[in-house]
C-alpha cells in the first residue's frame, strides 16, 4: 500500500513513462511548491521505496522513470 507522498510520486513518472528524472527534480515537480521548499528532497525516500517495489526503474547515474508492467522486456540478442 502506498502512502500519498508515494502515489504523487508514482504519478508524476507515470504521466511520462519515456523520460528518466533525477531525484531533485522529481521533488520539485511532482509535489507541491510548499512541500519542495519546506523539503527539497522529500521525494528520495519515496523514489527508494517505489524501486524497492519494482514500481520504478534507476539508471546509473540514479535517474528514475517508470516502470511499465505490461511493457515487454526486449530479449538480449
Amino acid at each position: 500500500m502506498l502512502n500519498a507522498e508515494q502515489q504523487q510520486v508514482l504519478n508524476f513518472l507515470r504521466s511520462s513513462p519515456e523520460t528518466w528524472f533525477s531525484a531533485m527534480e522529481v521533488s520539485r515537480r511532482a509535489g507541491t511548491r510548499a512541500q519542495f521548499e519546506e523539503e527539497p528532497r522529500w521525494g528520495v525516500n519515496c523514489l527508494r521505496y517505489l524501486f524497492d517495489m519494482k514500481l520504478v526503474e534507476r539508471d546509473s547515474s540514479a535517474h528514475y522513470k517508470f516502470r511499465d508492467p505490461d511493457a515487454k522486456k526486449e530479449e538480449p540478442k
